[in-house]
Parts: C-alpha cells; structure tokens; sequence
C-alpha cells in the first residue's frame, strides 16, 4: 500500500499458502495489527476472507498523521505474503500533490455571480449571468465586459434617446423623419428627413408610361393639379432623371416635356410638392425656347436635363420677376 491521507480509510490485503501444497488457503483465521512507529501502539484490525487464500481488512482510518506499519500472523504451517508492510498517513508528496489537484480543481469551478475576488482563473472569466458592465474596473470579469459589447452593437429600439451605444447613434429602420437638430435623435431619423426634403411631394408607381407620359392610379383626378412639378423616376433605366411635368388630363396620366430618351417603365417616381416656377414654350417650331417667370426674386429657378445631354445648351432661358398689384 502507499502513502494514505488523514482520516482516509486504510485497506491492505495479503496472500496464505500452505507450505506443504503450496497453495492458497481459504478459511483460515489470521490477525493483522497497525503499529504507529513513534511510540510501538498497536490497533487490532478486522480481517475479512475474501476466498482462495487472500485475506484483508478494510476498517483501519487513522486521525493522526505519522508512520505506521502492519503485521500479520496465522497459526500453523503456512506463509503469508506481504505479511509487514509500513506506510505514511498524512503530508509527504502525496498529500501535497492531492492538495495541488483541489486547488486547480477549484479554479476551473464556476464562481458565484460577479465575483470579486480576481484570486482564480474561474473569477476573471465570470459566470454566465453576471451582467453587462460598461466602465473599466478591478473586480469585473470577461463574461461582464463583453455582454456589455453586445449590448453596444445591437439594433436599437426606435427612436432611443440615451445616447449611450453605437446602435442608439445609428437608430433603427423603424425611426421617423426628424427636421429639426436634437441631442437624441439618430443618423436614420436625419436620413429620412433628407430624403424626404430632397425627393419631396408624393410618390406613386406607374402602371404605364411612354418617352413623355406616366400613368398611374395614385395620382388625383385634379386637371393640371401636377402641372409645373417635378417628376423623377427613382428606379428603372431612367433612375434620377427629372422631367418638367407639362400637363396632367386629370385622368391618372402626366406629360412631361422634354422627352426620356426611352420609357422609364413601370417603376417607382416623386413628384415635387410645389411647381418650379411658370412654364412657357415658345411658338410651333421653337421647343427649344422655354421660359421660367417666377414672382419672387428669391425663388429658385431650376431645369432638370439629362446628365451630359450634348442638346442642354441648345435652350435659351429667360427669367422674369414680376409684382403683383
């Protein structure tokens, strides 16, 4: 046997022959002792027989650490193999080495929520429910620190105002147009209004349209109601070229002037909410005289073309202001 741990239950086991067969011998009688070495005190141990001349006991636990040994004895003309043997209870390297397994042991084990006592590697890296934790410190484990990174980058609730997160900066698809500077709203909320001053007026879809004429159900039944604005398709071939809409019949179809190089399809288009101005054309024969009046010297006079059109520069424009009376 080695070396056995305080308190720990000590088990030792021998083999009797008969010394004229030379075999084990079952049903015998033997006595075995545990002798403490520092002082001779002997303890009687019960023996079990356990069948085919092996004989052990199992009920010695020793509460003091120090060395021991073990003797045996059987009357009669028989051997006993392993009849003295010594052992240690208590320190030496086992015990160390035992202590060594319950320490590391412990360090895998898991820590209580949060704790603090940064002493083992299970405290750095944290339990599964400790929570989130956004400020540098001592006593916060992995598990902590990266729940709060998690937190930082996930989509945002519409419209959140704490300010606190990359996700609260960026917003989410569900925020509304804002048209005003705050310290709460975020990028998508500024987008949209953009988008929305940008585009302006309504937006609808074609169900027909030509080089000069869209056709769609969204528009109102109002003649010439969209006379004057600006339509632009936001899809298709013709994506952001913009058209002066010249007459509206009133019945669901828009004329433009001047014509897209090709059918802009049934796609998506925005009108602008007001006209651009009074729009003229010249004589049969002279479409490339258009004239913008506005009544207001303020007022933004624009022509929408199409982007690199050698013709732009065929057209002559003439801005007049006039006062009411």
């Amino acid at each position: 046997m080695g070396d056995m741990k305080v308190s720990e239950t000590f088990e030792e086991s021998i083999f009797i022959i008969s010394n004229a067969t030379l075999l084990g011998v079952a049903g015998l009688t033997p006595t075995c002792h545990a002798v403490r070495m520092s002082n001779g005190a002997r303890t009687a141990l019960t023996v079990v027989d356990v069948g085919s001349g092996w004989y052990k006991v199992t009920d010695f636990t020793e509460a003091a650490a120090g060395a021991y040994g073990t003797e045996w004895y059987v009357a009669g003309n028989y051997t006993i193999y392993g009849r003295a043997k010594t052992f240690k209870v208590g320190g030496g390297r086992v015990e160390d080495i035992y202590d060594g397994v319950v320490i590391i042991d412990g360090f895998h084990d898991v820590p209580a929520q949060d704790s603090t006592d940064d002493a083992q590697m299970r405290d750095v890296i944290g339990k599964k429910d400790d929570t989130a934790y956004y400020t540098s410190a001592v006593n916060k484990s992995i598990t902590a620190y990266v729940k709060a990174l998690i937190n930082r980058v996930l989509v945002a609730t519409a419209d959140t105002a704490d300010n606190v997160s990359i996700k609260d900066l960026v917003g989410n698809k569900s925020d509304t147009a804002t048209f005003s500077l705050s310290n709460v709203a975020s990028i998508m909320r500024y987008i949209k209004a953009m988008i929305t001053v940008m585009w302006g007026g309504a937006g609808f879809v074609a169900t027909a349209s030509t080089v000069n004429t869209i056709t769609a159900a969204a528009l109102e039944d109002v003649v010439d109601k969209y006379v004057g604005r600006i339509v632009t398709p936001i899809a298709g071939n013709m994506a952001g070229e913009g058209r002066i809409i010249s007459a509206y019949d009133g019945t669901q179809m828009l004329t433009v002037h001047t014509a897209w190089p090709e059918a802009p399809g049934n796609v998506a288009f925005v009108v602008t909410s007001e006209p651009v101005g009074d729009l003229f054309y010249g004589a049969k024969g002279l479409e490339d005289v258009v004239v913008f009046a506005g009544f207001n010297l303020n007022e933004v006079i624009s022509y929408i073309g199409r982007a690199g059109s050698a013709d732009v520069h065929n057209y002559h424009f003439a801005f007049l202001t006039c006062q009411l009376i």
